[in-house]
């Protein structure tokens, strides 16, 4: 469950999502209910986010800039991009080898589009 002052408005956010993407930016909150299986996008920047759920396999972006998040789930293979300006406190450990391949991939595939 979202614990901080803007909880209410993190689970209004959560109830209107589209496009499955979530944007709980900007909101004073310290963590996130259990995401969506089907989720896109998150975008937790500049709140003040500690922890994240687990990450669900269809995750495209994540954007966590000026949180406060120590350490990351693990990353899905789906996952193409990642903002994260200003994470202070977050401890980067090295990527599973299938996401990198999965990025390696998926820029092989863009490359070729251009």
């Amino acid at each position: 469950m979202a614990h901080g002052s803007h909880t209410d408005k993190a689970l209004k956010r959560i109830s209107e999502m589209k496009d499955d993407k979530l944007d709980l930016s900007w909101l004073n909150i310290r963590s996130v209910p259990p995401l969506s299986p089907t989720l896109k996008a998150l975008d937790c920047s500049y709140s003040n986010i500690d922890e994240l759920p687990e990450l669900p396999p269809t995750l495209e972006s994540l954007k966590m800039s000026f949180t406060k998040l120590k350490v990351l789930p693990a990353l899905p293979s789906s996952l193409i991009s990642i903002e994260c300006k200003n994470c202070k406190n977050l401890a980067i450990q090295k990527m599973p080898d299938e996401t990198i391949a999965s990025f390696k991939e998926r820029w092989a595939i863009l490359q070729q589009t251009l």
